[in-house]
């Protein structure tokens, strides 16, 4: 996530380069302007310093009088800023120097001619003695001929220090201007924005953390004003909202509580004219020798008994949901469960031509559970099995794991759509609607297994193909 704070101090950053670049091009035009302003003022100095002494230097000059000239160019030399100065004749030879150069250089055609084109004399700017210096020549003339020349070396250290203590100066109050400004930005954008941007972060932190009593504080009325506004609008709502959704919860549950008991109540009273019908019929049946007749009362019977075992599925939900189902716990082998189960099997799977395999090992370890609610467990799996396997096979396994033994019911079946698979074990849900439709049902059998399996600690889930078949799987604790 991006830092407001960086991308503020990005934006001065950016800022303060332009203006210190914008610095640098007014700073270094004028520097150089006033270094051009010091070299006209040297200049015209040595032009009105050689201008003061020409009368001087030009008898010795006609009298080829080096002595004489050396005695002034000594006395000239003691003027502050002049290095050296020299005189030469007319055609360039030195006659003069202060101090004495040994190798006594000459002035050639080309600089005397430089020196007489242009008016005042001609100046260069050149390294001297290890420092800047500017090295004047003026021609001395009678009657317009030339007689001579003088060559001032003069001193520009001063220039270059004034050059330096500008650039030093102007380095150092670039760097306090920036400095500053952007420490007084910086102070001014955290009150300004990051601020309270950081404050509301914190209260939109809270209120995730689930304190609905969070306000920002609005001292403001500039955008940063209206956000906060909204804000705290916005979880003033919320807050009613869910309080509102708190009081519908509350409501919901007692509902929910008046309906599980409504359904026991209910499935109690249905029970016991259920057992008196299934009772009667069966003992007239044993009576009725009519073929008819007997048809009738295998049907009332054999519809008795699938409602006595919906009651009894609603009342074993119920007892779940109302956390009320104790378990009786033994150690027990599970052939003592899967004899009875199979024997009562094979009146679910009456005509349909399904063959019942038993694989369940004969060494398999004693399980620590409940043997009613084991044998409601394998009940409803194969009473699921046959329900959607037209012909075929199912099969009982076991296998052993370090502290549990696996069991699955196997089938040839229609197999579960993938889409179905991840809600096959909620309530009142039984594949999709044409399933329901064909098959029937309530959709509480698997339910009911997944939560007695985890009544006893065990785990289960479900392996299918579509149209290949359906492997449930669970887990039981063992000796």
């Amino acid at each position: 996530m991006k830092s407001l704070v960086k991308e503020i101090n990005a934006a001065i950053a950016l800022t303060l380069l332009v203006v210190a670049l914008l610095f640098v091009a007014i700073f270094f035009p004028y520097q150089k302007r006033e270094k051009d302003r010091f070299l006209k003022e040297r200049l015209f100095f040595l032009q009105t310093f050689v201008k003061s002494e020409e009368r001087t230097l030009v008898d010795p000059i006609f009298e080829n009088n080096p002595g004489v000239l050396r005695q002034h160019l000594s006395r000239l030399a003691k003027t502050e800023g002049i290095e050296s100065i020299a005189v030469f004749d007319a055609a360039g030879q030195l006659l003069a120097d202060h101090p004495e150069d040994p190798q006594g250089h000459n002035l050639g055609p080309e600089q005397r001619e430089e020196v007489v084109k242009k008016e005042g004399g001609s100046f260069q700017i050149a390294s001297w003695n290890g420092e800047q210096a500017m090295i004047y020549r003026a021609p001395f003339q009678v009657v317009q001929e030339t007689i001579g020349y003088i060559q001032v070396v003069y001193s520009l250290r001063d220039v270059a220090r004034i050059q330096k203590a500008s650039l030093l100066f102007f380095f150092l109050f670039l760097t306090t201007l920036v400095g500053t400004s952007t420490f007084l930005l910086n102070l001014m954008m955290s009150n300004l924005v990051t601020r309270p941007i950081r404050r509301l972060v914190k209260a939109t932190e809270a209120v995730e953390g689930g304190k609905l009593d969070v306000r920002a504080k609005r001292a403001r009325n500039d955008e940063i004003g209206q956000l906060n506004e909204s804000f705290n609008k916005m979880i003033a709502r919320l807050q009613g909202s869910f309080e509102e959704i708190e009081k519908q919860n509350i409501e919901l549950k007692e509902l929910d509580r008046l309906k599980d008991e409504f359904l026991a109540n209910v499935s109690h009273e249905i029970r016991t004219p259920l057992h008196a019908i299934i009772g009667f019929s069966e003992g007239m049946l044993e009576e009725i020798r009519e073929s008819e007749q007997k048809k009738y009362l295998q049907t009332i019977l054999d519809n008795g008994r699938s409602l006595s075992a919906l009651v009894e599925r609603l009342l074993d939900f119920s007892e779940i949901r109302a956390q009320q189902m104790g378990l009786g716990r033994e150690f027990f082998p599970i052939q003592r469960v899967t004899d009875n189960v199979l024997l009562m099997a094979q009146r679910l799977i009456g005509e349909k031509p399904i063959h019942l395999v038993d694989q369940i090992p004969k060494e398999l370890s004693p399980v620590y559970a409940d043997p009613l609610r084991v044998q409601q467990i394998f009940l409803n799996l194969l009473e699921n099995a046959v329900k959607f396997t037209e012909g075929g096979e199912i099969t009982l396994m076991a296998g052993e794991r370090p502290e549990a033994i696996q069991f699955a019911v196997k089938d040839t079946g229609i197999g579960i759509p993938q889409e179905t698979m991840k809600y096959i074990f909620e309530e009142f849900r039984q594949g999709d609607g044409s399933t329901k439709r064909k098959y029937g049902g309530t959709g509480l059998g698997l339910s009911i297994v997944k939560k007695l399996v985890r009544l006893h600690g065990g785990e289960i889930w479900v392996e299918s193909i579509e149209g290949k078949g359906s492997t449930f799987s669970f887990t039981l604790p063992k000796a």
